[in-house]
């Protein structure tokens, strides 16, 4: 009997290995279903990017071509003086052209463009400068893009950053209130909610 079993088992195990071979998935693709097949990848279609612009002494940020920017990034320039960098232009695909000012940075090694409002979720951002260089000026472009979603997207998620002087006691929720003018935080998921 116990003979039998382990026959039946070896042969249920080689069946699965033939079919995952034959199938390339070890799960038999048997929880698949058409929305898995219609998700979006969860990573760029490639991990290798660069900061720096070519032809120039220059490196960016963000870096061209990238997805991780913030709606309220500066766009940075590192390499050249400030003074060597003129004519910045910056337009959101859906925001359209962004006045700011580029600011030097103090060492002289690069300056970084603040605009005065912040670029819309999901867009395609694209930048261009003059810079001067020891044979003449050259046109820089390059573009990043920006993620869907942000903290606007979840207004029950507290930013830690914009917290200032705040006394922080975390208690389990079964205590009873605390006395007025303490102050507690609670961890909040934002997630699925079930």
């Amino acid at each position: 009997m116990r003979r039998s079993v382990l026959i039946i088992l070896a042969v249920a195990a080689l069946a699965w290995i033939v079919l995952a071979l034959v199938l390339g998935s070890a799960s038999l693709r048997l929880f698949s279903s058409t929305a898995t097949a219609d998700s979006p990848s969860c990573l760029p279609s490639t991990l290798e990017h660069t900061a720096a612009v070519a032809g120039t002494s220059l490196d960016v940020s963000p870096a061209p071509e990238t997805n991780t920017a913030n709606p309220a990034t500066q766009i940075s320039f590192l390499g050249a003086p400030g003074a060597e960098l003129h004519e910045v232009s910056v337009v959101g695909e859906h925001s359209g052209h962004h006045s700011g000012r580029l600011r030097g940075y103090s060492q002289g090694d690069g300056a970084s463009f603040a605009p005065d409002t912040p670029f819309d979720a999901g867009e395609r951002v694209s930048v261009a400068a003059t810079l001067d260089t020891a044979t003449g000026a050259r046109r820089i472009a390059f573009r990043y893009n920006l993620p869907a979603l942000f903290k606007k997207d979840f207004p029950n998620v507290v930013d830690l950053i914009e917290l200032k002087n705040v006394d922080v006691v975390v208690r389990p929720s079964s205590e009873p209130a605390p006395p007025q003018g303490q102050t507690i935080m609670r961890s909040v998921f934002a997630g699925r909610p079930d």
